[in-house]
């Protein structure tokens, strides 16, 4: 107030209408403080009052519960007390003891376990009571378990014909039991033992509550989202796709992921390709490929991205570990549709792909897939009447322009689709209230169809009921491609020569001068194969100290050859230059890339870079049609080239010049490591080998078939008298030393060695010579040569694309003799014997 005063007082006495309004303004303002205190105190003595009441009432409410629940609870521990009582007086009853009955019992129970579906073993057969060799056949070598030990086991007698029986087989400890039942997911990779269930030993009661359990649940329309186990329901959790699928490899299309981030998968590791250029009004990425692999893959290979230049497609390598020959290059692709806000070209997409497929089909074994929005209608992914496959199953008729340059891409690479082709489910890969198509492929080259056991077109809607997933917006509108390649099945044979891998290979290009000067070795060497030969008349003996001083001198003094541990340094690189190339292509093709820099480089002008982008599309579309008609003429001269050669006498040209054409001649062809049996296909090394030997041992060895020729038998009588009056004494006079001197020089230096390993580098020598001179010479007048001469590597040609490459006698046997050096005198000798009679 005192302020108020002094602020009147000081005022202009003709300004007191002002003061009497700044008073009502500081009397409102008072008021209101008042009014705003009243109201808050007010509040909060209503708070403490419903605070207190509720208090109050749950005070009240707790009292009685407390009281209503004392009475229950004290009438039920009556009652358990009096159960309890009367169990007592039951037990003290009863006459065996505790350790007799009931324990004895409850460890049994608690040890066993049930097997289902489990095919008797061939002791089993013969003897119903030998149960427990097939129990313990299936923790050997379907569990690989050794430390666990049946101690009894007895199969229950089969209630239908083809059933076999529920058998209930015992343990010793209940931890035993425990690391079975964990150890049990792996029947689902066993082939022998993939439906053999194995499950707890239920009481009879247990089992029935099981049932009835299921029963309710299966009539409340439930069964889907719950489970009953062990006498309990439970929540029946969403099946992992990944884990229902159990896939190895996976590719992805539009990962959506922007920058570097990329997924993460429990037991997968990720291999990804973003695209670097986004809208920027946009959250997420766009587009987008990559590939998981499973952790347990890359136990036997490693991985390395191959190329990841082009956007959108992603090419990955699984070298394998322990054998090259089972390299995989996988290539995941997308195409975005025809139409698309995005701007794409589907020519250079086939190109760049075509182009890494020319780059990398030597690699290993070439798979690609993805979503490439191609639809191809009726046509076919193969030459007809040049290409040798079986035609693959159309459910889509629908084409559009990115399906004929599919067709195209797969015709030049002499790839094909496995959709509709290997064996497996085949649906639409896309379906969607808009329609549905098949847009997903999955490319292979023709070779490696046999590889490819099998390929599956899941729909979302059949995994979604599998699974039990819950999609949080709707149903996805593509499924996955699931396909199976046994990577092993086709391992060629000169991988697995397992006999002589460790023998060291030595650098024959410094073959060293002082070869065999060790002359006490030498000497004893000499008088051992002269002692075989004159005493013992045994060549054996006598060729093998000669093959064992030569290995023991090359090992002392010729250096061993280094071998790369990395990969080949002087490989081959394949020409990525096309046969028809011309230099108007290559002109044209620098304008092309001239324009594209341009038209990407400008970033400021719109029309400018509108009209850059249209004379890149003009030169780019001119190149894209003379290379085609390059292409088409190119083909035309060669398809008639190759008639006018098939139709003249020369076929060696005509084989000759189709072996120079087409790009699947690089691909290296081996002989699988399988072989067709009466009882199916088998790949065991033994089985493979036996098959081989026995096939060409018929061919070598046919007995007589008891007929003669009588006209030959005619002829030679007639013509008896013909054959003493030619002297043959030129081809039974005794060898000479210079004849052996002359078959070592004819041998070619730098070849492969035969079954002795010795090279021909090592007997161009004054002592090696000698050594040969007295064991061919002992060959001339005996008739006997070493054992190991009588050895031959058999090269196989196949005969014919027609037949079954995993038939032996499919193939043409190309014998190489391995004792050149008495061949070479032999021929020498026959050759100037005919050509002698010829000129007299």
């Amino acid at each position: 107030m005192k302020n108020n005063n002094k602020r009147v007082k000081n005022d202009d006495p003709n300004n007191s209408e002002s003061a009497v309004l700044y008073a009502i303004n500081t009397l409102t303002e008072k008021v209101n403080s008042v009014f705003d205190s009243l109201s808050s105190r007010m509040d909060n003595l209503e708070k403490k009052f419903e605070d207190g009441l509720s208090e109050k009432i749950a005070d009240a409410v707790r009292k009685v519960v407390h009281e209503e629940f004392g009475k229950e609870i004290s009438n039920f521990k009556k009652q358990i007390n009096q159960d309890i009582g009367n169990i007592k007086s039951d037990l003290d009853k009863l006459t065996k003891s505790y350790a007799e009955v009931a324990k004895p019992s409850a460890n049994n129970k608690k040890c066993n376990i049930v097997i289902k579906n489990l095919t008797p073993c061939t002791i089993e057969i013969n003897d119903p009571s030998a149960t427990m060799n097939t129990v313990n056949k299936l923790l050997r070598d379907g569990l690989k378990l050794t430390d666990i030990k049946v101690s009894q086991a007895k199969r229950l007698t089969p209630k239908g014909k083809n059933k076999t029986g529920l058998i209930i087989a015992t343990v010793d400890t209940f931890e035993q039991k425990q690391k079975l039942m964990k150890s049990k997911i792996q029947f689902e990779k066993s082939k022998n033992f993939a439906n053999v269930y194995i499950e707890n030993d239920l009481t009879p009661e247990m089992r029935n509550n099981d049932n009835n359990l299921r029963q309710i649940l299966k009539m409340v329309g439930k069964e889907r989202n719950f489970k009953v186990f062990g006498g309990r329901i439970l929540p029946n959790k969403a099946k992992s796709v990944l884990n229902y699928l159990n896939l190895d490899i996976i590719g992805v299309c539009e990962t959506f992921l922007k920058n570097d981030d990329n997924i993460e998968i429990s037991g997968y590791q990720w291999y990804g390709h973003n695209r670097k250029f986004k809208n920027a009004k946009t959250k997420r990425g766009s587009g987008g490929v990559g590939v998981l692999i499973k952790v347990e893959v890359l136990d036997n290979f490693s991985v390395s991205i191959l190329d990841s230049s082009v956007e959108d497609i992603l090419w990955i390598k699984l070298s394998h570990k322990y054998d090259d020959s089972n390299n995989i290059c996988f290539c995941v692709c997308y195409l975005p549709p025809e139409g698309s806000s995005r701007l794409n070209d589907g020519e250079k997409f086939y190109n760049d792909l075509l182009q890494q497929v020319y780059c990398y089909q030597n690699e290993g074994f070439v798979y690609i897939g993805g979503d490439v929005n191609s639809r191809c209608g009726s046509e076919q992914d193969y030459i007809q009447g040049v290409d040798d496959i079986n035609d693959r199953e159309i459910i889509d008729v629908s084409s559009n322009k990115y399906g004929d340059l599919l067709i195209d891409f797969l015709t030049s690479c002499n790839l094909c689709m496995l959709n509709g082709r290997a064996d497996g489910n085949n649906d639409f890969t896309c379906v969607s209230k808009r329609g549905r198509s098949v847009v997903d492929y999955v490319f292979a080259p023709h070779e490696q169809l046999d590889m490819c056991t099998s390929c599956d077109v899941y729909l979302m809607s059949n995994l979604r009921v599998d699974t039990g997933l819950n999609f949080e917006k709707s149903i996805l509108d593509h499924g996955p491609i699931v396909w199976t390649v046994n990577v092993k099945k086709d391992i060629a044979c000169d991988t697995r020569q397992a006999p002589n891998t460790d023998r060291p290979r030595y650098n024959l290009k410094r073959f060293p001068l002082n070869f065999l000067n060790n002359n006490k070795h030498i000497q004893d060497t000499i008088d051992k194969i002269e002692n075989e030969l004159v005493t013992n008349k045994d060549i054996n003996s006598a060729y093998t100290e000669f093959v064992t001083l030569i290995e023991k001198e090359m090992k002392d003094t010729v250096p061993l050859l280094k071998t790369p541990t990395g990969p080949s340094s002087n490989k081959r690189k394949k020409s990525l230059r096309k046969p028809y190339w011309t230099e108007e292509l290559t002109s044209l093709g620098n304008k092309v890339s001239i324009k594209e820099k341009q038209w990407l480089k400008c970033k400021n002008c719109t029309n400018l870079r509108r009209k850059l982008k249209q004379e890149f599309c003009n030169i780019r579309n001119q190149f894209d049609k003379l290379n085609r008609n390059t292409k088409r003429k190119f083909q035309l001269k060669e398809q008639d080239n190759l008639s006018k050669l098939f139709q003249s006498n020369n076929t060696w040209d005509f084989w000759k010049y189709i072996g120079n054409i087409g790009i699947a001649n690089e691909r290296r062809q081996n002989i699988p490591f399988k072989v067709k049996t009466d009882e199916g296909f088998r790949s065991d090394v033994d089985v493979v080998l036996d098959k081989w030997k026995t096939d060409y041992e018929k061919l070598f060895n046919s007995g007589d078939n008891g007929n003669f020729d009588n006209n030959h038998l005619d002829w030679v009588k007639g013509n008896n008298h013909v054959f003493p009056t030619r002297n043959c004494d030129t081809l039974n006079c005794p060898l000479t030393r210079q004849d052996v001197i002359d078959a070592v020089n004819r041998t070619k230096l730098n070849k492969a060695v035969g079954f002795d390993y010795i090279p021909a580098e090592s007997l161009r020598n004054s002592i090696c010579i000698d050594l040969l001179f007295k064991l061919i010479s002992f060959c001339f007048q005996n008739g006997k040569v070493p054992d190991l001469w009588l050895n031959g590597i058999i090269n196989p040609i196949p005969k014919n694309d027609s037949g079954c490459k995993f038939d032996p006698m499919s193939y043409r046997d190309e014998n190489q003799i391995k004792n050149v050096l008495q061949t070479s005198v032999k021929n020498r000798r026959t050759f100037f014997k005919v050509l002698s009679i010829k000129c007299s």
